[in-house]
């Protein structure tokens, strides 16, 4: 889930969304066991409104440790390469952990 800190504050409101949330998981596990083994939920706050409630990045790291052990040069290098030009959510946090960015 991505702006994980949005959802967490509804939650706080409406404890029915953690049901929702959990429901649509198995529905999605369901519709796809037959193409995929493995299907892993995150919560994700990479840049979150309020960083007292949430670090930047919360939840990027268990996204990446689950992706070096799945080939994340590939990744790696999109990003890394200088041709490439695509401003992403996702470069600009890589780009902001790094500390290259001004925004």
């Amino acid at each position: 889930i991505s702006k994980y800190d949005t959802v967490e504050e509804n939650l706080q409101q409406d404890p029915a969304i953690k049901t929702f949330i959990t429901r649509k998981e198995g529905e999605l596990q369901q519709r796809l066991k037959s193409y995929i083994d493995e299907i892993n939920f995150y919560n994700v706050a990479a840049m979150p409104n309020d960083i007292t409630k949430f670090e930047v990045g919360h939840g990027i790291k268990e996204l990446m440790d689950l992706w070096c052990g799945k080939k994340i040069s590939t990744i790696l290098s999109f990003v890394n390469d200088e041709t490439n030009n695509v401003d992403s959510e996702f470069n600009k946090l890589y780009k902001k952990i790094l500390g290259d960015s001004d925004e």
